[in-house]
């Protein structure tokens, strides 16, 4: 392939993708490409000249070394890769903007009036929130089209009224990278920085964003990328089905790290890194079935791993998770119809968490073998002295001869753990 530096040599850029043996390729640089920029509207733009030139997929994005300023998302538009320089292409949030409205924003309407619109801007994302509805699915991501005094006009209707009386406001709160309802996206070899020290007050959770967030989509990847500093989640992935996530690592952000969930079956992590974060590295939200999670690192975090709400027959597999300040594995508390029933364990390391296992709930059919559930700190600074705790609730709890285990197996229901075996 020829590179950017030799096709500017030889003349050879044009403003339009170039077509090789790769298919559309369309390179946005800050110096040199088929698009010059160094902010989300150059992203854009070349997002949307790979989907002109190939709607129906097989089309790269290649995004240059730089930095590059976020006003709203990356957009995917059609099936598609996107490919940075590793950690040398940044996708950095602007700073944060926050408003009151002076009216309320009802699901039927384009335009919100807005206290103040100093800050705001055409091509800007937004999130509508008050105080009932401020996280989860009540939140509305939309982006700004015209503005004119303090009437803000969107793309989209929100999906929500958002009442004065509980006062409604907007937020410049949106994912870094969005896929919505196109399949077959592939990310790779970037970072998203969600710029946390510009953006404390504007938190948004996991449903509706991330650094990098998927939502209603069919075998998408997350490879090689970095999600950090975001406040809210790494890399989110919602309502999604064969969802592959390898070899990324997502860090200092304050909600979750990896965080599959909304009905996702047959996601595949492996290889991933999550630490620092929050709340959780590795969570399992709605609806994660039949997925594998092998070789990950989930460390310093409150919760390693938080398995709950119908996160049913999922195996892990040579995971490390350790000091996590809490548990390194959550089952979360769920009634029988909703637990994360039939999980298996198996040649991971659990160590130096506060807690090793904690089974809540009425789960039932949680697999334990050839698992090492251990602290190596010494005597005086252990805390991980209950390896496995068995809730009352929980049933059929197989933890097999072939784990190492430090630290008391228990049972609120006093059952006898399977034969344990402790070094």
């Amino acid at each position: 392939m020829i590179t950017i530096m030799a096709m500017a040599a030889a003349g050879m850029l044009m403003a339009a993708a170039e077509a090789n043996a790769d298919g559309v390729v369309v390179r946005v640089g800050q110096d040199s490409g088929d698009v010059i920029g160094n902010d989300s509207f150059a992203l854009q733009r070349a997002a949307d000249e790979v989907a002109r030139r190939a709607p129906a997929g097989g089309g790269t994005l290649l995004i240059g070394a730089g930095t590059y300023t976020m006003y709203d998302s990356l957009h995917v538009p059609a099936p598609m890769t996107i490919r940075g320089q590793g950690e040398a292409t940044v996708l950095r949030k602007c700073a944060q903007v926050r408003t009151k409205l002076l009216q309320d924003f009802d699901l039927s309407e384009y335009v919100m009036k807005v206290e103040n619109p100093q800050g705001l801007r055409v091509g800007m994302g937004i999130t509508l929130k008050d105080s009932a509805q401020q996280s989860g699915w009540e939140c509305s991501v939309r982006t700004i089209v015209a503005i004119k005094g303090q009437d803000v006009r969107l793309d989209r209707r929100p999906e929500r009224d958002y009442g004065l009386a509980q006062g409604a406001w907007a937020q410049n709160s949106f994912p870094l990278i969005s896929v919505r309802q196109v399949n077959g996206v592939v990310i790779e070899d970037l970072l998203t920085d969600g710029n946390l020290e510009e953006n404390r007050d504007i938190h948004l959770d996991g449903c509706r964003s991330g650094g990098i967030y998927f939502h209603d989509v069919r075998g998408c990847t997350v490879r090689r990328c970095i999600a950090r500093n975001v406040n809210g989640d790494g890399i989110s992935w919602q309502t999604t089905e064969d969802m592959l996530v390898e070899d990324c690592q997502a860090y200092g952000n304050t909600g979750l790290g990896l965080h599959p969930g909304t009905g996702s079956p047959r996601t595949t992590v492996r290889n991933c890194r999550a630490h620092h974060n929050g709340q959780v590295g590795l969570f399992l939200c709605w609806g994660v079935r039949f997925s594998r999670f092998e070789n990950n690192i989930l460390e310093d975090n409150p919760v390693g791993i938080s398995i709950g709400h119908k996160d049913a027959d999922n195996v892990f597999i040579n995971n490390q998770v350790r000091r996590n300040s809490r548990y390194g594995v959550l089952f979360r508390d769920e009634v029988e119809t909703t637990a994360g029933h039939r999980c298996t364990f198996r040649a991971n390391v659990i160590e130096d968490n506060a807690l090793g296992i904690q089974i809540d709930g009425v789960t039932r059919g949680t697999v334990l073998e050839d698992n090492v559930i251990r602290d190596t700190r010494p005597a005086a600074e252990r805390k991980q002295t209950i390896a496995i705790s068995v809730g009352a609730s929980a049933e059929d709890a197989h933890i097999a001869s072939g784990n190492r285990i430090e630290g008391e197996v228990r049972s609120a229901a006093h059952k006898p753990a399977t034969n344990p075996s402790r070094p």
